[in-house]
């Protein structure tokens, strides 16, 4: 993206062919402009506009081999109906909705196989466990059950840090003074959510989980050994053999890290936003 004789322009893969500008929906607005393969448009400030293209065809590229893992699977995190206390995931007290749990997931063109939900266990925590790999890059599936964390490793001999995201906190959030929350973006990939939790009595709905996607480079390794601390969670990994992996040539997302709750309202400030809260939770029947 750029400009381009005063105006917005934009590309993808080896050119655009054809595009038309559409709403958030997807319904119809008009025609777009296309000029040696970039859509070209006009753009005011804090406007917001949605196109669909249609690309020139591209070579692709192998996909190459995938072996998912085995994991030594020590942990049982899903529960169904009728068994709702009998395991649980450490520290969070709740268990993973056994109708909820994938028999699979593909993310960023990799497969991985999780786990039965009616297995023993279906949940791997990191204890220092060696697994055997082949490949250029070991994938996984997993979380940190204390909060961002960064966790150490070993690939064949060679340590390797990588932080790794928490279960719980939501992937982003925005300034809520009330809460004395200030608002962040995490970027690392989701590769699945749960979006309720089980407790022993009840359904904990909108509880959500969150697994993200990790790789570590493992070219001309034998094995990956985890961290010995069992605040990580994995749910499946997959050993890949390519030569060339896609990247993001720029992040989809703005950086935006958490900064410190260090800032207060003024006594009119305060009052004012004490009046817009109580107009928007005006009940919806209400005109």
């Amino acid at each position: 993206a750029g400009a381009h004789a005063g105006n917005n322009y934009f590309t993808l893969g080896t050119g655009i062919v054809a595009a038309r500008e559409v709403t958030a929906c997807e319904d119809p607005v008009g025609d777009a402009t296309v000029t040696d393969g970039n859509l070209v448009f006009d753009l005011e400030p804090f406007e917001v506009k949605t196109f669909a293209l249609t690309l020139a065809p591209c070579k692709r590229a192998g996909i190459g081999s995938q072996q998912p893992l085995r994991l030594p699977f020590n942990l049982d995190i899903v529960t169904f109906n009728k068994n709702r206390g009998d395991t649980y995931i450490p520290t969070l007290n709740v268990s993973v909705p056994g109708e909820l749990f994938p028999q699979s997931i593909d993310c960023a063109g990799v497969h991985f196989e999780t786990g039965m939900a009616w297995a023993d266990n279906n949940a791997l925590i990191a204890a220092g466990q060696t697994l055997e790999v082949r490949g250029t890059r070991l994938c996984f599936i997993g979380a940190s059950l204390y909060g961002d964390k960064t966790y150490t490793f070993r690939v064949d001999d060679k340590p390797v840090e990588l932080k790794v995201q928490s279960v719980k906190e939501r992937v982003g959030g925005w300034d809520l003074y009330n809460l004395a929350e200030t608002a962040f973006i995490k970027g690392d990939r989701v590769a699945w959510v749960c979006t309720h939790t089980h407790e022993t009595d009840k359904d904990n709905r909108g509880d959500e989980l969150y697994f993200f996607a990790y790789t570590l480079d493992i070219r001309g390794a034998s094995s990956v050994t985890l961290p010995e601390d069992n605040g990580l969670m994995l749910l499946a990994a997959t050993a890949v053999t390519d030569e060339r992996e896609a990247a993001l040539a720029k992040p989809l997302l703005p950086a935006m890290e958490k900064r410190p709750f260090d800032f207060k309202m003024t006594p009119k400030e305060k009052r004012r936003h004490n009046k817009q809260m109580k107009k928007t939770r005006k009940p919806l029947n209400q005109s």
